[in-house]
């Protein structure tokens, strides 16, 4: 079994003083910035975590879309404003968190995102909800799910959508699988069902976004949903993500808390 923190997930807050332009597609230079800090306190760790992982390959955290306070999208840049920006990191190894954390605590204040950087001026864990056999989630980065396709000899990604008919149990096997990464057996009680909120994606209408990873196209959607089941599993999609890529920058939710018969964030 692997160290854990329980439900350890850190929230970083930054400053932005004039205006700056980021591109919109940013997920590879926050993944590579996490890998830069946990090198700083452990290689050998870090090799491990990147070239190998948990499991099937897990590496078992996940991270945010960023969000400010103002801002705007022009073609594919993001136009940021002065102001505050904040970013979730979160994980349930408890080595992962500690050495991302280390670094910036002792030198590295700056959020650094391509050529741009922003001032850090605050760094706060953020308590670990209790969870039952029902939670409701909105997501703070896109949910990918899955399953390979063969076309002309040659294996792809074909990515799912609420409607398709693998989603409900590629959604399943996925944190199964992390279960196993993480604490070397199955679990027990398997149970485990996403229930999208239809009356918001019908709202919607589209809920896909399309991601370029260092030119891979990977596409996710975002949308609130509840999930039903084990609620060890739930706990674990809400610390290491929920789906496929987290370390990516996919998959990470908030929980929403139910109080005087409405749900709050």
């Amino acid at each position: 079994m692997i160290y854990r923190c329980d439900g350890l997930r850190i929230k970083i807050i930054f400053e932005i003083n004039h205006e700056k332009h980021i591109p919109i597609n940013y997920n590879h230079y926050l993944s590579s910035y996490i890998y830069t800090l946990l090198g700083k306190v452990d290689r050998d760790f870090t090799s491990f975590l990147h070239e190998k992982g948990y499991g099937k390959g897990f590496k078992l955290f996940t991270f945010s879309q960023i969000f400010f306070e103002k801002s705007k999208v022009v073609g594919d840049t993001i136009h940021v404003y002065p102001g505050e920006g904040w970013w979730f990191i979160s994980s349930p190894v408890g080595e992962i968190i500690e050495n991302f954390i280390f670094p910036l605590l002792k030198a590295e204040d700056y959020l650094i995102i391509g050529r741009n950087s922003f001032f850090i001026t605050k760094i706060f864990p953020l308590e670990s909800p209790a969870f039952g056999e029902k939670e409701k989630f909105k997501m703070l980065s896109p949910l990918v799910l899955s399953v390979g396709v063969m076309r002309s000899g040659k294996l792809y990604h074909k990515y799912l959508t609420p409607w398709d008919g693998e989603y409900q149990e590629r959604f399943r096997l996925n944190l199964i699988e992390k279960y196993k990464a993480v604490f070397d057996e199955e679990p027990k009680d398997d149970r485990i069902e996403i229930k999208p909120d239809w009356n918001y994606i019908n709202r919607r209408g589209r809920i896909t976004k399309l991601v370029d990873y260092k030119g891979t196209k990977i596409r996710g959607c975002i949308f609130p949903f509840e999930v039903a089941g084990n609620p060890e599993l739930i706990k674990l999609g809400y610390e290491a993500g929920f789906g496929e890529l987290n370390s990516l920058g996919f998959g990470m939710v908030e929980k929403i808390e139910k109080k005087r018969g409405r749900f709050k964030k």
